[in-house]
């Protein structure tokens, strides 16, 4: 081995303290990991024990007297299969709307040639830090029609300004306006570019951006409770409510003392079944986004 080569090999050798500094790093993501996973394993656990062992406090990491009550329960609920087909229509056709409007958006504001832009993202800023207020909102949307209407759920917050920003900075920071040039040359104009250059190149972030806004619709809850009013149109959310409020309050009215105490022994593993029916289709979906969204959320971190 040469001289040279040796030094090479040598300048990429751990010392000690290297290799302690990375043990230590790797020590505490797992201690991390650990506090995160071990009350997730014990949600799903819980979920399918026994009432009584997780009354009285006795399941941890392993299920004890493995049952399925819980989620037979949970989807005998008519109100629940309809809160789910309405929490996926609001956030299908939601999600759809959002990235349309956002990729619209975005685009002119990273334009170098337009003009307006500065212009424009003040308005589009401007509206991150002020707003008209709940009862002003809830006045606009009853007369326009919203109110009570499944478009409430979608119209409204159809474009996130910080998205619509961190989108920007993604075609500003990937798109040299050399290709812009080019496909001029070649008579593209600007419809063609977005669809066949732009799209195509986004899609790391488009992936992201598309995540926060399923993950948004999926967990709205508040625009539900204040705009709709038909328990027909109520989302995913609002039905939990409803369930647990009933599981709470039920067992006072009832006459039958025994359906009263099973109703209440089961309360508990209930309440588990349904935070794992309500977060399933977000933990199946996060996998096969992994690997757009820690390109997308990396946009603009590393320059040259």
């Amino acid at each position: 081995m040469t001289i040279k080569n040796r030094s090479k090999n040598n300048a990429f050798r751990l010392t000690r303290g290297d290799k302690l500094f990375v043990g230590s790093i790797y020590f505490m993501l797992v201690i991390v990991g650990l506090v995160l996973l071990i009350p997730m394993l014990n949600v799903i656990v819980s979920s399918f024990s026994s009432p009584k062992a997780v009354g009285a406090g006795k399941v941890t990491i392993f299920p004890i007297g493995f049952n399925i009550e819980a989620y037979k329960m949970v989807f005998a609920n008519r109100k629940l299969v309809l809160g789910f087909t309405n929490t996926i229509i609001y956030t299908f056709f939601g999600t759809l709307l959002n990235i349309f409007i956002t990729v619209l958006a975005a685009y002119p504001m990273s334009r170098e040639d337009f003009a307006a832009k500065n212009i424009i993202m003040k308005f589009f800023t401007f509206t991150m830090y002020f707003s008209g207020g709940i009862i002003p909102t809830y006045l606009l949307y009853k007369s326009i029609g919203l109110v009570d209407s499944r478009l409430v759920m979608i119209i409204p917050g159809a474009l996130s300004v910080y998205n619509m920003i961190v989108m920007r900075t993604f075609l500003q920071t990937n798109l040299p306006n050399e290709i812009l040039e080019a496909a001029k040359i070649d008579g593209c104009n600007d419809f063609r570019f977005l669809s066949q250059f732009v799209v195509p190149l986004s899609k790391p972030i488009i992936a992201v951006i598309i995540m926060f806004y399923a993950i948004g619709h999926w967990n709205s809850y508040f625009d539900a409770y204040v705009y709709l009013s038909s328990e027909s149109k109520y989302p995913l959310s609002i039905f939990i409510q409803t369930i647990l409020g009933g599981l709470v309050t039920k067992g006072e009215t009832v006459k039958n003392y025994e359906a009263a105490a099973q109703q209440e022994l089961y309360k508990d593993i209930v309440q588990y079944a349904l935070i794992i029916v309500t977060c399933l289709p977000v933990w199946v979906c996060c996998p096969f986004m992994q690997k757009y969204f820690v390109q997308g959320v990396m946009v603009g971190s590393v320059k040259g």
